[in-house]
């Protein structure tokens, strides 16, 4: 499992007891990593997670199951229950997506409304990539590192921004009410 570094100078001793480091510098070597905390680790499972689903739980923080069977109810409960709880970046299916009705052999079949987003492109599955991708960027993560919902939140709170770029298919007022709801759910689960 892989971590991430970035947050050298803070204070990382709650976050980190109890973890087993392995390979810390040799892998940001060889990963050639902008996310300068990426390392591996031996000892916990992670969930897989796609970057934009981090924002949608930290916005919501209350969640029921969902008429199409995924599970962010569940991954969302874990997550906000265990804030060192490790995720893995991924850019396909998640363990969100996993039950969906709508992932068929890992791909989201669905198609979103683009009735008030009409640049956007109608496969969901095609959106949601893009949504992660510049997530990432914006982040410095790439599919495949693990960090701790706890590092995830401080990417988060420290590069993320004005987010409009990431999601300019849609409306300013549906961008700014994200915004407004992502930096309070950072807030709390930070605190």
């Amino acid at each position: 499992m892989a971590f991430c570094w970035s947050f050298v100078g803070r204070p990382l001793v709650a976050t980190l007891a109890g973890l087993l480091f392995v390979n810390v510098v040799n892998r940001n070597v060889e990963k050639g990593c902008d996310c300068p905390f990426v390392g591996r680790l031996e000892a916990r499972q992670s969930v897989s997670f796609q970057v934009r689903h981090g924002g949608s739980v930290l916005a919501s923080r209350q969640f029921e199951p969902h008429p199409y069977g995924h599970a962010v109810h569940r991954v969302a409960a874990e997550i906000l229950a265990d804030r060192d709880a490790m995720i893995r970046i991924e850019f396909g299916a998640d363990d969100i997506c996993g039950p969906c009705r709508h992932n068929i052999d890992g791909l989201c079949d669905d198609t979103i409304d683009t009735s008030f987003r009409p640049q956007a492109p109608k496969p969901k599955r095609q959106y949601n990539l893009l949504l992660d991708e510049r997530w990432a960027e914006r982040l410095g993560l790439r599919p495949g590192d693990e960090l701790t919902a706890r590092q995830f939140c401080l990417l988060l709170r420290d590069r993320a921004g004005d987010i409009t770029d990431i999601y300019r298919e849609n409306p300013a007022e549906r961008t700014s009410q994200r915004q407004m709801k992502l930096q309070n759910g950072l807030a709390w689960f930070l605190a």
